[in-house]
């Protein structure tokens, strides 16, 4: 499942730079010397959230047409990169799929809960939103 398990594994990541980050050290803009990091990543899987047929490897056995979910890494990089297309993509995706199986795939249920609002700089309608689809 290459498809699932690159969304799931970039969550996970996705949760721990929003969760460990620091003034002192923002794991959304770590690097590595050839470049890698959080930003390169979402960057990547991005265009597959948005068209998982254009993946370029096989489709996952299982539960692909099911996908993608409504992973928080997106949400997370959108406000901290400004990127609103991540959000309202993250947006868009139901929060409660009806076969439970799904739900393995998300690992933070209740990505809100690790937001400041206070820190929030985006419009005051996608805020709202954002508000009533957690």
């Amino acid at each position: 499942k290459p498809y699932q398990y690159s969304l799931f594994q970039l969550d996970a990541m996705g949760g721990v730079a929003q969760i460990a980050s620091t003034k002192d050290c923002d794991l959304w803009e770590f690097e590595l010397e050839d470049g890698r990091g959080m930003r390169k990543a979402l960057e990547f899987m991005f265009p597959y959230m948005l068209d998982k047929d254009s993946w370029p490897m096989k489709p996952d056995v299982m539960h692909y047409d099911q996908s993608p979910q409504r992973h928080s890494s997106f949400l997370y990089a959108g406000l901290h990169f400004n990127r609103s297309e991540y959000i309202n993509k993250w947006v868009s995706i139901d929060a409660d799929p009806e076969d439970p199986e799904m739900l393995k795939f998300v690992s933070m249920r209740y990505p809100m809960l690790f937001v400041d609002p206070s820190t929030l700089n985006i419009p005051r309608k996608l805020a709202q939103t954002l508000v009533l689809f957690n």
